[in-house]
């Protein structure tokens, strides 16, 4: 009762400490029309402010004036569009009814600005407005020019130097491993802004329990391009000396909350590799991996290929077919198809000088060329069920390919002229079942299978004038079998499960059979224990295996078998500093497992003049590998840094030994019994800042790999190392309104040392891009690039100018490429046993005139 009589005797002080108050109303004077929100003050004779009030929505005011040495003289009136009033108080007058005035004022100019990098948590929200470049087109163009992001030539995208495990469009997941093809064809102008999903979990159940490094891509649209079908139209005719040139787009896309489609037809002749954009891109799921053998067996006629750019040196009439369609069947509950057909028909035309390093009997150069013809058909198709709520997830995912590849050479070996062929075919099927279901809230059971089947019929030429005919296929299953579990703070995961790999392989020379049939076949049984402690700030992850390999081998007369137990193991730990930057290292030790690729017993041609020969027993090579990791981001400031450094030991038990026959007609490399080790150094890192000032990225990367390995060179095991180093320097910005630039210029080596030979290559490449936007709608560009040989001196230019102009909806567009008219592209390559000096056809002069509807 105390504390309410205290505050009621303060209120009654200061209510009669206002000595008196004045009212009125205000009103505009023009109109005669009240105003509300008018500020009004009770000033001293000296302006200094004494009491203030603001008027209601009446234009009425009450102002209370305290008792104060300062006497009040005026009251002064200021509202947003009228003059400031100043009127004299009366003594005795406590009633001021007020004319204001309207005024206009001009107001300044503002420039606002949005703010290009935005963090919310874990993600990172990229404005597309804030990075885009006139000369974009694509998504895919701006991703290159947003710091932390990474897009490599054949569409796979990183953050902070690993790949990304998801990529959605409206936190949808219509593209899975194929988002190259939305990517590359989703104009930039149709992106509001890119999320980046930092140490993303896709699974919900598995979210807070299960740790990942990668993060993924969610493309947010702008309102137009939502609930209602959109898409493209281009059409592009031109010319070159030999031959009429096409390439048109018709795209269609439509994404609504419950469903999303975007298919695609695309043909062209102008060099483009089309296949880029449908080849599945590794995600997060490295089991799916282990069932699909895209590896031939054989290979084709020549596989070399330059280090530029596609569309200088591919002949080429593709075309291209997909579609893709995502449905919600229930919130969290999902139905995936995707089919897409590949049609390409491509012409290379090389010659290649070969020199041998590390082979016996190799005695001057062999020189080669070659007039390749290449036919592709590629007939893809998946379907994926997808549940996934923190109650449940379900996937089950089928897929299939049909690859049918047939390549022919007019090929001049040694004087010796060739008609050679190669028929590389590949079909496999796959399906993925995983389940995982919670038991509670700290408890989960998991049951996953994977299972495989792989058909490579395939057929190549061989010097001699006859063919060989290989039949290979091939089973496998993963089945596992978790249980997880909370204790003491930590998780624990126990799993049981099985691998099986079923192989068989022949192969036939003309009616002779060369390789007879043989099987190999792999079971894998085994139980692992993992656990899993995390802090806001530590993290650590261990995992133990336990396997059992039994190996039968069945050859013509003799069925090997072999079985031993062997461990796998695996530590991860994280150590976070701040919300900028953190450390981690991974420790791995495992067995490499061979299969029947590699251990076939006998004689088989891989290319139409290198045999692989095979004598040795299975084995499984121990493998010790460490990676440490730094990462700092700092998005405010647009500054992203990472280092990786990878250290890997294995245990061999054998080694290949490379001769040639008389006359340098035949390669044959031997598996021969020879135990060493083998050393793999690789450190990566990669520097990304972007300045607000003129919209600037400057990229700073390097990379350093060697490779320690043995080869057996006149009986005797020889050392080699292969060394790669390579620096890049990129930087894109817009200095002037009319002036927008991309400069690169990267340096990379290549050296091949050991006892005998000391080789080594050394490039220089450098790329200026300069865009004039005139105007918004006019703009025109002129793209250089320049490759440069140090050891032969070689410089090779390229010059491409292009224009466009945009109506409404259309774009016209006028594009000249390799107006310098370079006709030749020379190049030296080394490898482990061989250095080759390459001299390629290239494109000639073209000129391509298209228009573009967007709708």
């Amino acid at each position: 009762m105390k504390r309410y009589a205290v505050i009621f005797i303060l209120i009654l002080s200061v209510l009669s400490g206002f000595s008196q108050s004045y009212v009125g109303t205000v009103v505009n004077q023009d109109s005669g029309k009240t105003i509300d929100g008018v500020s009004l003050c009770v000033l001293s004779s000296d302006s200094l402010i004494i009491s203030y009030a603001i008027t209601d929505q009446k234009g009425r005011f009450e102002i209370k004036v305290p008792e104060t040495k300062l006497q009040p003289a005026l009251l002064s009136f200021q509202a947003l569009g009228f003059k400031r009033k100043t009127v004299k108080i009366v003594p005795g007058q406590s009633e001021y009814n007020v004319l204001l005035q309207e005024e206009v004022y001009q107001l300044q100019t503002v420039k606002v600005s949005a703010q290009r990098i935005q963090q919310k948590q874990d993600t990172l929200v990229y404005s597309v407005a804030g990075f885009a470049q006139p000369q974009d087109r694509s998504i895919a163009d701006v991703l290159a020019k947003m710091p932390g992001i990474e897009v490599k030539p054949d569409g796979m995208i990183s953050f902070q130097g690993k790949n990304i495990n998801k990529f959605y469009i409206e936190g949808m997941d219509l593209m899975n491993d194929r988002y190259a093809l939305a990517s590359n064809n989703i104009s930039r102008k149709r992106v509001k802004a890119v999320e980046v999903l930092q140490n993303h979990q896709p699974i919900e159940l598995l979210k807070g329990k299960l740790f990942s490094e990668q993060a993924a891509i969610n493309l947010i649209l702008e309102d137009d391009s939502k609930m209602n079908l959109v898409g493209t139209a281009d059409v592009g005719l031109g010319a070159n000396a030999d031959d009429m040139l096409y390439s048109n787009r018709l795209l269609a896309m439509l994404f609504k909350k419950k469903y999303q489609t975007l298919s695609l037809y695309k043909n062209d002749n102008t060099g483009l590799d089309l296949y880029n954009e449908i080849n599945p891109i590794r995600l997060s799921d490295l089991l799916e991996k282990r069932t699909t053998e895209e590896d031939a067996l054989i290979s084709s006629v020549t596989t070399q290929r330059p280090d530029i750019d596609q569309n200088r040196y591919r002949f080429n009439r593709s075309h291209l077919v997909a579609t893709n369609h995502l449905f919600q069947l229930a919130p969290k509950s999902t139905l995936r198809a995707q089919v897409s057909y590949f049609n390409d028909v491509a012409e290379r035309n090389n010659w290649v000088e070969t020199d041998y390093l590390l082979a016996e009997n190799a005695s001057g150069a062999l020189i080669e060329s070659h007039s390749l013809h290449e036919r592709r058909n590629r007939l893809d198709a998946s379907l994926n069920f997808e549940i996934n709520r923190k109650e449940l997830y379900l996937k089950n995912e089928s897929k299939g390919a049909f690859d049918w590849l047939d390549s022919k050479s007019n090929t001049v070996w040694n004087d010796n002229r060739l008609q050679l062929s190669s028929s590389p075919d590949r079909r496999y099927f796959s399906d993925i079942l995983d389940i995982k279901l919670p038991l509670s809230n700290d408890k989960y059971l998991s049951v996953s299978s994977i299972n495989g089947y792989n058909y490579h019929p395939q057929g190549l030429s061989l010097y001699s004038g006859e063919n060989q005919r290989v039949d290979y296929t091939s089973f496998q299953t993963y089945t596992t079998a978790a249980f997880r579990h909370k204790f003491f703070g930590m998780y624990a995961n126990y799993q049981i499960g099985f691998q099986g790999i079923f192989q068989s392989l022949s192969a036939q020379v003309g009616n002779n059979e060369s390789l007879p049939s043989q099987r190999f076949n792999r079971y894998l049984p085994h139980i692992g224990l993992g656990l899993n402690y995390q802090t806001s700030d530590f993290q650590v992850e261990a995992e133990a295996k336990l396997q059992r390999m039994d190996i039968r081998f069945r050859q013509p007369e003799t069925l090997q078998r072999q079985g031993e137990f062997y461990p796998d193991a695996k530590l991860f730990l994280k150590y976070t500093f701040s919300g900028t930057s953190f450390i981690s290292m991974t420790y791995q030790y495992g067995k490499q497992l061979e299969d029947l690729r590699n251990l076939y017993s006998g004689y088989l041609f891989t290319s139409y003049r290198t045999i692989v020969d095979n004598t040795h027993a299975p084995e499984a090579n121990s493998n010790h590998r460490v990676t440490m990791n730094y990462q700092y981001s700092h998005p405010i400031k647009g500054l992203f840094f990472s280092v990786s450094a990878t250290a890997r030991r294995a245990q061999k038990k054998t080694a290949y030994e490379s001769r040639l026959t008389e006359g340098n007609e035949v390669l044959v490399r031997s598996l021969t019994a020879a135990p060493h080790h083998a050393d793999m150094y690789l450190v990566t890192s990669r520097l990304s800042k972007s300045f607000s000032a003129w919209k600037s990225l400057l990229t700073l990367s390097g990379t350093y790999m060697r490779n320690q390995d043995a080869l057996l060179y006149g009986g005797t095991l020889t050392d080699y190392y292969m060394d790669s180093y390579s620096a890049v320097i990129s930087y894109s910005g817009r200095p002037l309104s009319w002036l927008s630039v991309e400069l690169r210029s990267l340096w990379q080596q290549n050296r091949m040392h050991s006892p005998s030979t000391d080789s080594h290559v050394n490039q220089l490449k450098h790329s200026i891009d300069l865009n004039f936007p005139v105007t918004d709608k006019l703009m025109f560009s002129v793209s250089n690039a320049c490759h440069q040989s140090l050891e032969t001196n070689e410089n090779s230019w390229f010059t491409d100018f292009a224009a466009s102009y945009t109506y409404k909806r259309l774009e016209f567009q006028l594009k000249a490429n390799n107006i310098l008219g370079k006709s030749v592209y020379e190049r030296e390559f080394v490898s482990s046993i061989e250095r080759n000096y390459y001299r390629f056809t290239l494109r000639p002069r073209e000129f391509l005139a298209g228009v573009s509807f967007t709708f």
